[in-house]
């Protein structure tokens, strides 16, 4: 007996398949829908870091 994928779980398994990013020299750049988001995502999380940092370290310049 064979059990049908629902659609999806199909979609799923599609976007699972897909592939994210491509080789482009020394690094990889996103050639999908997906791979962009998750460079977005990365891209935001570092600017939140720095942002942290930045901040911080004017506090500590102005007390010395």
């Amino acid at each position: 007996m064979q059990v049908k994928a629902k659609p999806l779980a199909r979609e799923r398994s599609n976007v699972v398949k897909t592939v994210w990013f491509k080789r482009f020299g020394w690094s990889y750049r996103p050639v999908s829908w997906p791979g962009a988001v998750v460079v977005l995502l990365a891209l935001a999380f570092c600017v939140q870091v720095f942002l942290a940092v930045d901040r911080r370290s004017r506090l500590v310049q102005a007390k010395a």
